[in-house]
């Protein structure tokens, strides 16, 4: 066993919190140091690179996400306590592949070198800074500047030399966008303070830089959203005209339901098939499972290239791909809100250890709740340690009272 991680076996044991892809904890040190020799392991027996990605306090793990079994093993890694137990999990690393990314930061900084320390000739510091990147390079790409090239080249070859107009808020990692969109033709601003102009687009990204949501002023100088399944929306259509292809929409986990009526009422299925061709995540991602399916319409060809070598999720590549879509179908994105509206609704959490046992009784009891609201709909998602709860119903103010009435039902 390396005597690195030996060195943090003697620390109080590190409390975490583990999302499926990322952890953070209360000792991050001993997370970073363990998290590490988690993906020595995962790489050596995957017999392919991975890699984790530092950033805002948490360690992400970027592969696929890690099954029931990897997940144990990545409790047993954390929080062992004792010397023969840590050393049992030993295994033959030496072809493990590991690449290392951080924010920029000086924790970052400091966080990557303590990684690096445990193995150093199988570990790689990169010098991105996003997740997408680093999914770009542990594909088998090349650095940083290539996946900037590869992109912009795309999209430029899409839109010629149209400009866009977009207003990006972000409240952190301002530079990394700017990063992003230095060679983008057109006004680009990237800004907190900055408030939009009427029909200006306007987009922010999660702390990851995976996902993006875009809204905008309209004449009445109310706001109006387009998240990540009407983009995902967006992209099926695009994909339709062009293609035959067999397309799958998968929404994000708490769709809107006029999102997925919409998909249902326009023939776009919201269920994988074992002949699926094209895969459109809800986030506003697409992954190509079969490229002889496509066709050849080189319009339609070319703008998939945009999502090459990553199969998750970048914000870019998104922006990119859906402003892209509007210029060469000639579409204003009030025509994209106009697709169909959000029905109003409201999202609460409660702590697992707040909830009864949701039995087939209390089920029928929040379900008579429903029956109290038109238009009413309930989604309920174990994460991590809480409950998310999802409320859908005619109006703002009845979603918001549905939600305190499930609670209200639910708590002990």
């Amino acid at each position: 066993m390396n005597e690195h991680i030996l060195k943090f076996h003697k620390d109080p044991l590190c409390s975490y919190v583990f999302d499926g892809s990322g952890i953070s904890g209360d000792n991050i040190d001993v997370v970073v140091v363990r998290m590490s020799y988690m993906a020595m392991i995962r790489s050596s027996a995957l017999r392919k690179p991975v890699g984790l990605c530092l950033q805002g306090g948490r360690v992400d793990y970027i592969d696929d996400v890690l099954d029931d079994e990897w997940h144990e093993l990545l409790g047993d890694i954390i929080n062992v306590d004792d010397n023969d137990e840590i050393s049992d999990l030993d295994c033959d690393v030496d072809e493990a592949d590991v690449f290392v990314s951080h924010d920029g930061s000086d924790e970052g900084v400091r966080l990557s070198k303590l990684a690096l320390e445990i193995y150093p000739e199988l570990f790689t510091v990169c010098d991105v800074t996003t997740i997408p990147q680093l999914r770009f390079i542990i594909n088998g790409n090349t650095w940083k500047q290539e996946y900037f090239r590869h992109i912009k080249r795309t999209y430029t070859s899409l839109v010629k030399t149209h400009e866009i107009d977009i207003l990006v808020h972000t409240e952190n990692r301002a530079a990394d966008v700017v990063d992003m969109f230095k060679d983008i033709p057109g006004n680009i601003e990237v800004d907190d303070t900055i408030p939009p102009k009427q029909f200006q687009h306007c987009c922010t990204f999660n702390k990851t830089l995976e996902r993006v949501v875009y809204y905008y002023k309209d004449e009445s100088e109310g706001f109006v959203l387009i998240d990540s399944n009407h983009i995902a929306v967006v992209f099926a259509n695009f994909i339709k005209k062009y293609s035959n292809a067999n397309l799958v929409v998968l929404p994000t986990t708490f769709a809107n339901k006029a999102s997925t009526d919409y998909m249902e009422e326009n023939g776009i299925s919201t269920a994988e098939k074992n002949d699926t061709d094209i895969v459109i995540l809800g986030g506003g991602w697409v992954v190509v499972e079969k490229t002889s399916s496509i066709g050849d319409c080189k319009k339609l060809r070319t703008w998939l290239e945009l999502f090459k070598n990553n199969d998750k999720g970048d914000a870019f590549v998104t922006v990119l791909a859906f402003e892209a879509i509007l210029k060469m179908e000639k579409q204003k994105i009030q025509d994209i809100a106009s697709l169909y509206t959000n029905i109003p609704s409201s999202h609460g959490f409660l702590n697992l250890d707040q909830v009864k046992p949701l039995d087939l009784q209390l089920q029928y009891s929040v379900r008579e709740t429903l029956d109290l609201y038109e238009k009413s709909y309930i989604k309920v998602v174990t994460e991590a340690t809480q409950l998310h709860i999802y409320t859908e119903a005619s109006t703002v103010n009845h979603a918001d009272e549905l939600l305190w009435r499930i609670k209200q039902k639910i708590k002990i």
